[in-house]
């Protein structure tokens, strides 16, 4: 199977998801669940559960009925599986949990969990019919585990009454002052969401109880408009939600951008402002907003790690004069005007070109390129840049000879903590060209650039045929794509996957690994195989109805996608996150249309695992993985996605 830094239990996941589309697993197991209620939980007003199963994505929700809960998964993806069964209280989003229940089994074929209880020491036991009991400990609040007397258990006030009349004006800042009436005197405290269609709502804040009044300054756009409501809630429940008040927001609200270049990367995104800025947004790790921080200015959470973060654009510390950005997997990079080059963030593999392995949260000058530099391209962990004179020059991680200069041992090494890894903390040059180059991209562990006349040339690793000449023969030096002699205007290697893609006389072809359909190839038919059983193509492949019309293409780790000469755009691929912005989950091979973009745009970058675009008018949207906040909208989390385009909040 093809390596990837991602779960493999995503990857089972889209496995069912898409199953028609070349899965070949076999059936799927069902499962089913059933538990009955501690006989103090029954006493408990509004109690619910849920249950959650590692590698698939969102909850499960169970039926409480009587004195029993019960839940029913029809498609669960074989292999070992941790099932985590929570009874709470209040909202899903910000639950009070009352119990909560791990179990982790091996999922080969249908399962009933009969799960018995054990009044003696309040355990619950687990028979499988399979393998005997296993007692697992109730994780209840409270210094007593067996004390539920804190849990609302009916005879009270119960839940909070809605609260009604809410408003939103815009205010000086910009911001929109929101104002409600409380109708309730027994609430613990009121939460506010948003939405930018009033559909798909977000959390906006937490406030406490007796408070009829809140400023939203987390950044609005001058002709966007934003939805709002409100709610009450106690340890009894929530109230009802308020109305929804709209508001458009009219001059003297934040400009939107109006000129500039846009680069999605890794988990993180930056955009060049009207004045020569630049501004980003999503994870900080290693500062790689640029804001001369790594330790904010929020914090985002992606299930495992707690990361600094901005959901919304922040500026790059002292930067001028750019007229282009470059986001990589874990730093980023600026080209002024005077054709210099200043990267920032992380520095494990010399990325920066400085000369030094230290990370930078401010940009730093990349050595020897403060003039003379045309273009660049950030990969995962190295950096090129083409010159005007036509050459190219490559610096950072150096395995499998990315950076062109015929060897794959050297010049230096850099240690990541586990292993010494070939690198080149300043640039060097790429060697064996065979004409002028006019653009380059930067990989994940390839290169390729274009030359004049249309022909492309790649270099660095292809065990999936992502050099596009046939072979699976990693490469030190150019090699020329196979059938592309003219024609081409635009190439893109996947910055963290084993593919590339490229506009050839206004449609699009790729090659490389296609095991998630992002080669726009049905994976079933391969159409090869490379390393035995792994869909790939070693030579170009056509992809599916984008024969013609398209102007550019940008590839993520497991996606791509196109802009249109109409200013529409299709992308496809993996979907696991939402990154084809079609309100869906699934992947496809055949191009899809992302929500509501049928026109306007003028420039797509797609990240590892989202997608963003800057429209004509200036203004950006994002969509897919949110983690860190990548989509720019003011949230982040594993259950903040964004299935369809969201506009990116930013004021100037």
């Amino acid at each position: 199977m093809i390596k990837r830094i991602r779960q493999l239990t995503q990857a089972l996941v889209v496995c069912f998801i898409i199953g028609a589309l070349g899965c070949s697993t076999g059936a799927t197991p069902s499962v089913t669940i059933s538990i009955p209620l501690d006989p103090q939980q029954t006493t408990i007003t509004g109690l619910k559960g849920q249950v959650r199963i590692s590698g698939m994505s969102g909850t499960f929700p169970m039926t409480i009925s009587g004195s029993n809960a019960s839940a029913s998964i029809p498609e669960v993806p074989g292999g070992s599986r941790t099932f985590t069964i929570t009874f709470f209280i209040g909202p899903a989003s910000d639950p009070v949990i009352v119990a909560e229940i791990t179990l982790t089994k091996n999922v080969s074929a249908d399962i009933n969990l009969q799960i018995t209880y054990a009044a003696t020491d309040f355990d619950y036991d687990f028979d499988d019919d399979a393998d005997g009991y296993t007692n697992y400990e109730e994780i209840i609040a409270g210094s007593d585990p067996e004390d539920y007397s804190s849990y609302p258990t009916g005879g009270g006030s119960g839940t909070p009454s809605a609260p009604t009349g809410l408003t939103a004006t815009q205010v000086a800042g910009p911001a929109v002052n929101l104002t409600w009436t409380d109708n309730s005197t027994d609430e613990d405290g009121f939460k506010l969401e948003w939405s930018a269609d009033g559909v798909s709502w977000y959390s906006l804040t937490s406030l406490g109880a007796n408070v009829a009044q809140y400023t939203d300054s987390s950044g609005v756009v001058a002709g966007s408009t934003y939805y709002y409501r409100v709610y009450a809630y106690n340890t009894y429940g929530n109230s009802g939600y308020s109305n929804s008040a709209s508001i458009t927001i009219t001059s003297g609200g934040g400009s939107a951008w109006t000129a500039g270049f846009l680069g999605a990367g890794g988990y993180h995104s930056c955009a060049v402002t009207s004045d020569g800025g630049v501004k980003c947004w999503g994870c900080n790790d290693a500062g790689r907003l640029g804001n001369g921080s790594s330790s904010g200015p929020q914090t985002c959470n992606d299930g495992t790690n707690t990361l600094a973060c901005s959901t919304t654009p922040v500026d790059v510390s002292g930067l001028t004069g750019v007229s282009k950005v470059v986001s990589g997997g874990y730093h980023s990079c600026a080209l002024t005007t005077a054709g210099g080059v200043k990267c920032w963030g992380s520095n494990v593999y010399g990325q920066l070109g400085n000369g030094s392995r230290t990370a930078s949260s401010v940009p730093v000058n990349v050595t020897g390129l403060t003039s003379g530099v045309a273009n660049i391209s950030a990969g995962s962990h190295h950096t090129c840049a083409l010159m005007t004179a036509g050459g190219v020059k490559c610096w950072g991680e150096n395995t499998y000879a990315k950076l062109g200069n015929g060897s794959a041992s050297g010049p230096q090494t850099c240690n990541d903590g586990t292993n010494d890894i070939a690198c080149s903390q300043t640039p060097v040059n790429v060697v064996g060209l065979s004409g002028t180059a006019t653009a380059v991209s930067a990989g994940l562990d390839h290169t390729c650039v274009l030359i004049s006349g249309g022909s492309i040339q790649c270099w660095g690793q292809n065990n999936w045929g992502e050099l596009g000449n046939g072979s699976t023969t990693d490469s030190t030096y150019p090699v020329n794509v196979t059938g592309i002699t003219s024609g081409a205007t635009l190439v893109s290697a996947s910055a963290d996957g084993y593919f590339t893609c490229a506009v050839i006389s206004g449609g699009v072809k790729c090659w490389g690994a296609n095991d998630e359909n992002q080669l726009g190839v049905f994976n079933s038919l391969g159409p090869e195989y490379c390393n035995g059983s792994d869909p790939c193509s070693k030579t170009p492949a056509a992809v599916s109805s984008l024969t013609s019309g398209v102007t550019s293409v940008s590839t993520g780790a497991l996606h791509a996608c196109a802009l249109l000469t109409a200013g529409g755009m299709k992308c496809w691929g993996y979907n696991n996150d939402g990154e084809l912005g079609n309100n869906s989950t699934t992947g496809s091979y055949t191009p899809v249309s992302p929500n509501g973009l049928s026109a306007g745009i003028s420039q797509i970058s797609v990240g590892f695992y989202f997608s963003c675009i800057r429209l004509s008018t200036g203004s950006l949207k994002c969509w897919g993985n949110n983690y860190y906040g990548q989509a720019g909208d003011g949230t982040s989390g594993t259950t903040a996605q964004k299935l369809i385009p969201v506009d990116v909040k930013m004021t100037q």
